[in-house]
């Protein structure tokens, strides 16, 4: 083997050895610094122009640039990632915006959903050879073993200071419906024991069967399209078969550039609204008299008209099928349901909602 043949292989398995060791390197990092590490070491071993690390994630939202001097400032960030645009209709050449010189730009995604990216550009002419091809892609597995890593921790950890006290069901789940996160309150509401009794469920699993359908074709292309949808659901006990009423809020959670990449949902208990009427017969709840009261009398302040947009929304219909189940148009609809806001005092349809199930609203 030539002499320079066999330094060049020596000088590959080097960088592959310390490449391989990154991971452990990045246990105690920060996001940021991690991608920082990715790419200040491929900048060195690949002798590039600049590297560009790009990371949008449920959990993470990274993005920078690192040249041979250094981290480029953050107001620098969008002139690089602007220049690596043209590169996909030049050839993948562009004119560096760290150096002046025209580079080779070549890109590995990191993980399999397009959810992070790395970026390489070099002035060499033979860039990227097969070895340094090689080494980007070791780089981008390693950083999606990473992230991986970290994503399975992020949610309980992120979330728990917030939610262990909270009796509330309180979830995260994909685009498919799928579980990512549920309290440990919401798995008792729903007698499930662990989140991998959840994670091989549909959210839909969690719900009454006569309300799975309004989920599945009703509510959850609505939170995809619309972004949010508010209304009432029956949670469903596996263990006591019990099904009980929950107020919702859900939303759909947004990562730029990605998009949408999950759906939060919160829900509440309104079941002790049921029991209300029997404890007031034993006159055994003035504190729930008062608030039902309280709740009726707001309610008397609104128009007809108000009335019946407020019970359709508390079935979770949108404004179109409000508009079109009353006769009337999208934008009045709005106008009803801001009047409504303002006449119970409340600034959320999700609070309005909670007066009319305490007074027991009817159409």
């Amino acid at each position: 083997m030539p002499e320079a043949e066999k330094q060049n292989l020596v000088r590959a398995l080097d960088d592959l050895f310390h490449l391989s060791a990154l991971q452990a390197d990045w246990k105690d990092l920060d996001e940021d610094a991690v991608a920082e590490s990715l790419a200040s070491v491929l900048v060195k071993t690949l002798r590039a122009d600049f590297a560009y690390v790009s990371i949008a994630t449920l959990h993470v939202v990274v993005e920078l640039a690192y040249g041979p001097s250094g981290r480029l400032p953050p107001a620098f960030v969008p002139t690089v990632r602007n220049s690596l645009l043209s590169a996909v209709t030049d050839g993948g050449k562009i004119v560096s915006p760290v150096s002046g010189n025209q580079v080779t730009v070549h890109a590995t995604p990191i993980g399999n959903h397009g959810e992070a990216t790395l970026i390489v550009a070099s002035e060499r002419p033979d860039f990227p050879t097969d070895v340094e091809t090689l080494l980007q892609r070791m780089a981008a597995s390693q950083a999606m073993l990473e992230l991986r890593r970290r994503e399975t921790t992020a949610p309980s950890a992120y979330l728990a200071r917030l939610i262990e006290a909270s009796s509330d069901f309180i979830g995260i789940m994909n685009l498919q419906g799928r579980p990512l996160f549920v309290n440990p309150a919401g798995l008792q509401h729903v007698g499930l024991a662990d989140m991998r009794e959840a994670s091989e469920l549909h959210i839909a699993d969690f719900l009454a069967i006569g309300d799975r359908d309004q989920l599945r074709y009703g509510v959850w292309h609505r939170l995809l399209s619309e972004g949010h949808w508010t209304g009432m659901l029956r949670l469903l006990n596996t263990k006591s078969k019990e099904a009980r009423p929950f107020l919702f809020d859900c939303y759909r959670l947004d990562l730029p550039p990605t998009g949408p990449v999950a759906i939060g949902i919160i829900g509440k208990e309104v079941s002790s609204t049921s029991k209300t009427s029997i404890e007031l017969k034993d006159g055994t709840s003035p504190a729930i008299s008062d608030e039902r009261e309280e709740a009726a009398a707001r309610l008397q302040s609104l128009s007809e008209r108000e009335r019946q947009v407020l019970v359709r929304l508390a079935d979770g219909q949108a404004h179109k099928e409000i508009a079109h189940d009353l006769g009337i148009s999208v934008r009045t609809v709005e106008v009803h349901r801001s009047r409504m806001l303002r006449r119970l005092g409340v600034k959320t349809v999700a609070e309005a909602i909670k007066l009319a199930v305490l007074a027991g609203l009817k159409e």
